[in-house]
């Protein structure tokens, strides 16, 4: 997992969870959700100190551990305003030693049971990680390179130790014991 490349796809850098509105069932749950069948769901913004909230409308179903969960909000999609009502299934499943844990149905294709579901900015639909195509900013950032050093604190101790072109030459033994089996080619295309 991670490693170079992570997250990319022909160069295509994947959206990150960081960049997507988030609903957490567990927040939600402690903040209330359950007490209220209708109500506000607010957060503010950190970057910009904005407060924005989005309605929602909590109702039973016929099947015992099920709820329907209505959003009401305004999407920015294509430089217009448009008001988006979604319907997100909860699910309840009792717990082995006690209690019950709440879950999303995805509402996209997949209809996963998950714990957070995402909306990118210009959708209408909210989904869960896979289905919004969305990765970890970890997982991109993450060098692999320095894995020899994590894994390995006296070999970072020795590398700093014998000084900067020591060290270089350290990392590089390591990198090269580090390639991969499989070759490579790269060619250029004509697009």
């Amino acid at each position: 997992m991670g490693g170079l490349g992570s997250g990319r796809y022909n160069w295509y850098k994947k959206r990150t969870v960081k960049d997507c509105f988030t609903l957490c069932i567990d927040t939600l749950v402690r903040a209330g959700l359950l007490n209220y069948r209708r109500g506000n769901i607010e957060w503010t913004d950190y970057e910009s100190g904005r407060t924005n909230s989005i309605h929602y409308l909590l109702k039973p179903s016929d099947v015992p551990h099920y709820l329907y969960l209505y959003l009401f909000f305004c999407v920015r999609c294509n430089g217009n305003w448009e008001d988006v009502c979604e319907s997100v299934t909860l699910v309840a499943r009792p717990q082995r030693l006690g209690g019950v844990r709440y879950y999303f149905h995805c509402p996209r294709w997949c209809g996963r049971l998950v714990r957070k579901l995402y909306i990118t900015p210009g959708e209408t639909m909210f989904g869960c990680r896979t289905c919004c195509g969305l990765t970890y900013q970890s997982a991109q950032e993450h060098d692999k390179r320095m894995d020899v050093f994590r894994r390995n604190p006296a070999a970072l101790a020795t590398a700093l130790k014998a000084g900067p072109l020591w060290a270089a030459c350290f990392v590089l033994k390591n990198l090269l014991r580090m390639q991969p089996k499989t070759v490579v080619t790269i060619t250029e295309s004509s697009t």
